[in-house]
């Protein structure tokens, strides 16, 4: 029996200050708010496309439409990235942890800023096709897929600089 009243009370520790001082309530609604954005990310992301498509089928243009299209994947981690940031936000954390939960949130909003400009490249493909007639087609192949690449590696750039990992030099 004694054993079973420490047990309770080291529960009810652990339960009161949790994990880096936060006590496990505060862990879970934080939890509870990111699993319901990432739940209902499909749900989000089908209600902005909606309300975009209904604007792009007013226009004649292809390119617009291509851009619809491409951006579904973005959209979709959207609320995730969103949900990630209220969760963090709900949670009190010391300085030093919340330097790093910036540091997360910021990485995950550049994320998003550079696969959606991976993404848009597709469209602008349409733009860049027109020049087939004044240049070869695999140089323009080769301009688009070089610019994915460029896209790519500002990315992973632009995150190993948020973790003050020097890439420049």
């Amino acid at each position: 029996m004694e054993s079973f009243n420490s047990f309770n009370e080291l529960f009810l520790d652990v339960w009161n200050n949790g994990v880096f001082g936060i006590n496990a309530t505060d862990i879970i609604i934080s939890l509870i708010i990111f699993l319901l954005f990432y739940l209902l990310r499909r749900l989000i992301a089908r209600f902005i496309l909606n309300k975009l498509t209904k604007l792009v089928n007013r226009t004649a243009t292809q390119l617009d439409d291509a851009v619809i299209e491409v951006l579904d994947g973005p959209l979709k981690f959207f609320p995730v990235v969103i949900g990630f940031f209220i969760a963090s936000s709900y949670l009190e954390l010391s300085a030093e942890n919340q330097s790093f939960m910036d540091l997360l949130n910021r990485s995950l909003i550049t994320i998003f800023i550079f696969w959606l400009l991976h993404q848009l490249i597709i469209p602008f493909s349409f733009i860049i096709k027109n020049f087939e007639s004044k240049i070869s087609k695999p140089l323009v192949d080769w301009t688009l897929k070089g610019l994915k690449i460029l896209v790519i590696v500002l990315g992973s750039v632009a995150i190993l600089e948020l973790w003050g990992i020097r890439v420049g030099p």
